[in-house]
């Protein structure tokens, strides 16, 4: 039951984390551990050992969601479901830490404020959206956006003017090679009113 401890463990820190957020957020380990275990009651049984660890968190994940929901305002629901996909993902190891940084902060590690690489459209790309582009290149899964990005100017200018950029396909090569996290720090860049605080 070790990956199911570990897990839940993740999701321990998530909950407790939420008194940064709003002081009157506080959970004790107490009252995360009966959660825990009504869930274990709650869950449905198998006899096949894998499939068992693997509906326990399920379950629990979103039996917690849940339970924590009732005690959140409205407007903190959203980062708490944030919150806990991040979580989740770095406990998998499948969050680049460098990466997370770049969509909390808009500052990559290695910051690369132009480089040379002239602001392409200064009418509509303003100095904040250009440096962040620039700095977001730094990144691995982002070599090349900053130029990239001046070979594509008309789509990313669509893109810019789209009522709902999320729903868009990126241009270039852009949409196939990001994932869904990845492009939340495109939409970052271009779109910060689209990106909740």
């Amino acid at each position: 039951y070790r990956p199911v401890a570990y897990y839940v463990a993740i999701l321990y820190f998530c909950v407790s984390d939420l008194c940064t957020v709003d002081p009157m957020y506080q959970f004790s380990l107490q009252w995360f551990t009966n959660l825990f275990t009504q869930g274990c009651r709650k869950s449905e049984p198998s006899d096949d050992f894998e499939e068992r660890l693997q509906t326990l968190k399920d379950f629990f994940t979103y039996f917690l969601y849940t339970n924590v929901c009732r005690c959140l305002f409205e407007k903190d629901k959203l980062l708490f479901s944030f919150a806990m996909t991040a979580k989740i993902l770095s406990g998998r190891n499948m969050l680049d830490s460098s990466e997370w940084r770049f969509l909390i902060t808009g500052k990559a590690p290695v910051a690369r404020v132009g480089d040379g690489v002239a602001n392409p459209a200064p009418e509509w790309v303003d100095v904040r959206m250009w440096s962040e582009s620039c700095s977001m290149s730094g990144l691995e899964a982002f070599k090349g956006f900053d130029e990239d990005f001046k070979t594509h100017i008309t789509e990313w200018r669509e893109y810019y003017d789209c009522l709902e950029p999320h729903t868009m396909t990126l241009p270039g090569r852009w949409d196939t090679c990001l994932n869904s996290f990845q492009k939340l720090g495109v939409l970052r860049c271009l779109r910060s009113d689209k990106v909740p605080e």
